[in-house]
């Protein structure tokens, strides 16, 4: 009977009651497993992550392939930042079984906090494909896919996003941030006519409406968007970094150099500083500087392909091919594989990179869709 109250307190998420319950059954010298892992699942619920690891070691010793078990000391061993076991349980959660989502959800957000995002991309493939209408998954495997420099493949995720969520303005504003990375400005200025029906409010909507008048060098128009943005987010780098710029353009150096000095002082504590600032160095003509926030960026934003992928493209522009070919391969040991442009066919495709599959950067490859051969350095997909 008290095991049965227990139950239906964590069903109506009385979680501090169903401790009381279960406590008070341990004391009897009852120390079913049931009852310990019960106790585990409320000890998650209200944040006792410590006291969870506890009962739910003592019930491991007890029983074997329990999912829930798994699912919720992985939970709890996350909580106490013990990523490399919360790994481990997690990925037992999925063998025992792999047709919960939530088990899928939880493995992707360790290792994503480890920064293994191309690990986390591979783990999130299979999760999509049993879960097909998961936002969680599909949203998580999108910001993946950003930090690994695919934006093509990130923007397809957000487009299954808003599929499911199409008020989601945080989904429409990142796919629209996806194309502008791909210079598709045209298309981007409809997504972002979208945003403003939803939300023109939004710091993300004044931020794209901003990029899109910067783009069309109206800079003047293009302050007032850009100081919406610093009103709610006084350390946006990107608008920042941009006022910078539209202030030397319109020959305010004194305005342009405060900019760029408060874009650098934010910086340290933004993992993706090194994109708006690379940018702003190279179009100020600070080439210097322009290498100097790649490498930055690939130090701060450990895990995340794409600031090598862009280190790569500015070692080969200026004439460094051993320091650029390096970075390829880092790019491609962090991604787990290689993507690769056909500009006959005008479609991408990728070939897998492991310790046991590398890849020769000498050989030139022949795309799976029109058969036409792709040289190879100069195939490598920048985006």
């Amino acid at each position: 009977m008290a095991l049965k109250a227990a139950q239906k307190a964590l069903e109506e998420e009385r979680f501090e009651d169903a401790i009381e319950i279960l406590k008070r059954i341990l004391l009897d010298e009852n120390n079913e497993p049931e009852v310990l892992v019960y106790l585990g699942i409320a000890y998650v619920q209200t944040e006792q992550p410590a006291k969870a690891v506890e009962v739910l070691r003592q019930a491991e010793d007890e029983v074997e392939d329990h999912c829930i078990l798994c699912l919720f000391l992985g939970r709890a061993l996350k909580a106490l930042g013990e990523l490399a076991d919360a790994e481990d349980c997690l990925r037992r959660a999925i063998n025992q079984e792999p047709e919960r989502p939530e088990a899928w959800e939880d493995l992707a957000n360790v290792l994503f906090e480890q920064k293994e995002y191309g690990k986390t991309v591979r783990i999130l493939s299979e999760g999509v494909t049993r879960f097909p209408n998961n936002v969680s998954l599909r949203g998580l495997n999108a910001i993946c896919y950003h930090r690994l420099g695919d934006y093509t493949s990130a923007e397809i995720e957000w487009r299954t996003v808003v599929k499911q969520r199409p008020d989601s303005v945080m989904a429409w504003s990142n796919i629209a941030y996806m194309m502008i990375l791909q210079t598709r400005y045209e298309e981007a200025s409809t997504i972002i006519d979208k945003i403003r029906e939803l939300d023109s409010s939004d710091y993300r909507f004044q931020l794209l409406k901003g990029e899109m008048v910067f783009q069309d060098r109206d800079f003047e128009n293009a302050i007032p968007y850009y100081d919406r943005v610093i009103e709610q987010n006084p350390n946006n780098i990107q608008a920042l970094s941009r006022l910078a710029l539209v202030y030397n353009e319109l020959s305010n150096s004194e305005a342009s150099i405060a900019y760029l000095n408060r874009a650098e002082k934010s910086m340290h504590t933004n993992p993706q500083c090194w994109r708006g600032l690379s940018d702003t160095y190279e179009r100020l003509g600070m080439k210097e500087k322009v290498i100097e926030i790649l490498v930055y960026g690939t130090e701060i934003d450990k895990g995340s392909a794409a600031p090598w992928i862009s280190l790569a493209q500015e070692y080969t522009r200026i004439g460094k091919t051993e320091e650029a070919m390096h970075a390829w391969k880092m790019s491609f040991e962090l991604r787990e594989y290689v993507k690769i442009c056909c500009t006959s066919c005008d479609s991408y495709f990728k070939i897998p990179y492991t310790q046991g599959l590398r890849f020769d950067l000498n050989r030139n490859q022949i795309c799976p869709t029109c058969a036409e051969e792709v040289r190879i350095p100069d195939g490598l997909a920048l985006i």
